[in-house]
């Protein structure tokens, strides 16, 4: 059986980590939830910013049961969420959204439970990333859905590009704040320049992970 740890830890995973943690620092969120936590032992480094955390999973099993005082596990379905409107300050989908069937509902519903102005972190797969040309220039390009790792939510049955993504967070109610991108589990912000590599933001859509921080819009 695959070791679900190594694979949230390894190469691009830890990219896509890091760029979480640069968006969560930047929202600092004092109320947070975060839906998807199987990742316990990691994810517990991006609680550091907020003062209350509610950890969300539809499946009682992985949700951990040794926590700070502050750190609240919930047994809930991120497509219909037991919190009132407005209750959190920010929400946390890392590596969440490419296994759910509903992803714009999942969206809309965070949208619902966050407070006026409060912010989505978000991390999920590239369609467009440079490896799945490669495979596709081979004959073995990913055939959706596909399996990732063994386990619970192991399978991927939805993957965006960023075009894709942004639509249906507009969609939902957001207004995209920023991306950031990653290279070889390095994450850098698109609203940097990065030096030397002058024209390197047009091939942005290419990287391996769609990371964006998001604010609900005052519609």
């Amino acid at each position: 059986m695959a070791n679900v740890d190594s694979y949230s830890t390894r190469g691009v995973y830890a990219g896509r980590l890091n760029a979480a943690l640069d968006m969560l620092r930047q929202a600092s969120p004092k109320v947070l939830l975060d839906i998807g936590c199987r990742d316990f032992g990691l994810q517990e480094k991006f609680y550091r910013y907020s003062d209350k955390v509610y950890v969300a999973d539809v499946d009682y099993d992985v949700l951990p049961t040794s926590l700070r005082k502050n750190i609240f596990p919930v047994n809930a379905d991120g497509c219909k969420l037991p919190f009132k409107t407005e209750s959190f300050d920010g929400v946390l989908l890392a590596e969440v959204i490419e296994h759910v069937p509903d992803a714009l509902g999942m969206l809309s519903e965070c949208c619902r439970v966050l407070k006026k102005e409060g912010y989505l972190i978000l991390t999920t797969p590239n369609r467009d990333r440079i490896a799945s040309y490669i495979r596709k220039l081979f004959g073995k390009e990913y055939k959706l859905p596909y399996q990732v790792h063994d386990g619970p939510g192991g399978w991927h049955v939805r993957e965006y590009t960023k075009k894709e993504l942004e639509n249906d967070l507009n969609k939902a109610g957001f207004k995209v704040v920023s991306w950031k991108s990653t290279f070889f589990g390095i994450s850098f912000s698109d609203k940097i320049p990065l030096g030397t590599i002058k024209h390197a933001g047009k091939f942005l859509k290419y990287n391996a992970t769609l990371a964006v921080l998001a604010q609900k819009a005052n519609i």
